[in-house]
């Protein structure tokens, strides 16, 4: 377990703990995480063998990871190209209905195919359950006075594994006759998860707000009543549910998913800033003179005498130029410098492009999903684009379908079942057997060309129609049937084009045309 040796505290922090304990803390624990996050960033273009005191990413967040996740959070809401991405991601992984559970509780899994009883039951029994299990979802989220629904939650859900590289859910009881059963969860936002770093009382061990008893098991969490607050409130560890992605043995906190792309974050906003800057100065400067020894029509004649719109043209020492203005004609003096205006870099495109593709392989999407530009892609290239992001959409949904989802179910089922709301399973059953749904894609950035080019797919046997169905969410037999229905129906009408061709004005091609 790496150790971290913490900052001392100046004769300035000491004073401000005597007569304010409170924000004497808050003052260390502010340098402590500039100084983690600091730390974090080796300076570029040196090998990593030069670094070898650089913390590991574990070791920042043990230090504290407080200033990395508010970094996660900005350019998560004030970056437009990562925002959009993440929006993107969060709202194809979950999808417009949400990531919904089919249940498949067998009263019989040795039953043949045919045992129309068997089946039967089976069908009846999970219906039940389902519908069981939308009801009870229908208040499962307890957000104070606000309100919000399963897909709402799921997004937020997935949206701080992305942003804050972690989920943290309060499992709740209320005692509530409105609900249909008292299981609830109470989302909690991962910078409430500070707390405190020391030895209560208890004896236990607290690092990052999660108190481990002598054998490291987790037995709490202290929640904060907000980010900046020092009261915690104790939660024992059987009513949270902690997800994080594990990257490294004995990591103790999840790390923000954006982590690989803020040092291009940062560049791209250099980038575009320093560009603007060197605009405005080129649109503020006129003229530039170095050889007007008369001071000839350019304002004061003489050092120190005022310019007409209330600058001085000279100082008393007769240095010229002192400041530039917007719009002005500056007499620099002869040999004082060598005129120059500023142009823009015209390679602006480039280097974001650039930037932005580096971006993408730290999101693990495409360029063309964070940027929206499209001007360098065809068809062929646009489409390997979509589907190497669909393969990360997919993933990303069975990581969450896996890890926050399924506990979801597994507790509804044991409540549910408790309560008698579901009828009780066989012991030869599974009562978490389920299956969830998958991200419904769309029709790519061309619909007719990806019609095509899944038609030579099924030809080459790389897909089936059952398949292809599945991603758009449709199920092939419907499909079949509405493609039939639609070939009836246009034969029964049978339309007779010539009844309209008296309606119709073609117009004649130009005489250029039919030359």
């Amino acid at each position: 377990m790496p150790t971290h040796v913490p900052i001392k505290p100046t004769v300035l922090d000491r004073a401000v703990s005597y007569f304010f304990p409170a924000l004497g803390l808050q003052r260390m624990a502010a340098r402590e995480a500039q100084r983690a996050y600091l730390k974090a960033s080796s300076p570029r273009g040196k090998k990593g063998r030069f670094y070898r005191n650089v913390p590991t990413t574990g070791e920042v967040f043990a230090a504290d990871g407080r200033s990395t996740r508010a970094r996660a959070i900005d350019i998560s809401q004030n970056q437009a190209q990562v925002s959009g991405a993440i929006t993107a991601i969060t709202d194809h992984t979950i999808g417009a209905g949400g990531i919904r559970t089919n249940c498949e509780i067998r009263y019989n899994p040795s039953a043949r195919p045919d045992d129309a009883d068997a089946q039967a039951n089976r069908e009846s029994s999970n219906s039940a359950v389902e519908d069981d299990k939308s009801r009870w979802l229908e208040r499962a989220w307890h957000t104070g006075a606000s309100r919000m629904d399963h897909i709402e939650a799921q997004t937020l859900r997935l949206r701080n594994l992305v942003i804050h590289g972690e989920d943290i859910v309060h499992r709740r009881f209320l005692r509530d006759p409105s609900r249909h059963l008292p299981l609830a969860y109470e989302p909690i936002d991962p910078a409430q998860l500070e707390g405190i770093t020391g030895t209560p009382n208890r004896g236990n061990l607290i690092e990052q707000g999660i108190e481990y008893n002598p054998d490291r098991e987790i037995v709490a969490y202290h929640i904060a009543d907000n980010s900046y607050a020092l009261r915690t409130t104790r939660v024992p560890a059987a009513d949270i549910i902690h997800t994080y992605r594990t990257d490294r043995p004995g990591q103790q906190r999840g790390i923000t998913w954006l982590a690989p792309i803020m040092a291009h974050v940062d560049e791209l906003e250099d980038i575009i800033e320093y560009s603007l800057i060197a605009r405005r100065i080129q649109s503020a400067i006129a003229v530039l003179v170095h050889k007007n020894p008369n001071n000839i029509g350019f304002g004061a004649s003489t050092p120190g005498v005022a310019h007409p719109t209330g600058a001085d043209a000279t100082d008393a020492d007769g240095n010229r130029l002192s400041a530039i203005q917007p719009g002005m004609i500056h007499d620099v003096g002869t040999g004082n410098v060598t005129p120059f205006t500023p142009s823009p870099s015209t390679d602006l495109d480039d280097l974001t492009r650039l930037v932005l593709r580096s971006i993408a392989v730290g999101l693990g999407v495409s360029y063309e999903w964070v940027s929206g530009d499209y001007s360098q892609a065809n068809f062929a290239s646009a489409r390997l684009g979509e589907n190497r992001t669909w393969k990360r959409i997919y993933t990303i949904n069975d990581f969450y379908t896996r890890k926050c989802e399924a506990p979801l179910h597994r507790d509804y089922i044991d409540i549910a079942s408790a309560w008698g709301t579901i009828p009780a399973v066989p012991k030869k059953a599974n009562p978490y057997s389920a299956n969830y749904s998958q991200p419904h894609r769309d029709w790519g950035v061309n619909p007719m060309q990806e019609v095509n080019a899944i038609t030579t797919a099924m030809g080459a046997g790389l897909t089936s129609l059952p398949d292809e169905a599945a991603r758009r969410g449709m199920d092939y037999r419907d499909l079949l049937r509405r493609i039939n229905e639609s070939i009836q129906f246009a034969r029964l009408l049978n339309p007779d084009i010539s009844l309209y061709e008296g309606l119709l004005t073609i117009p004649e091609p130009p005489a250029a045309a039919q030359e």
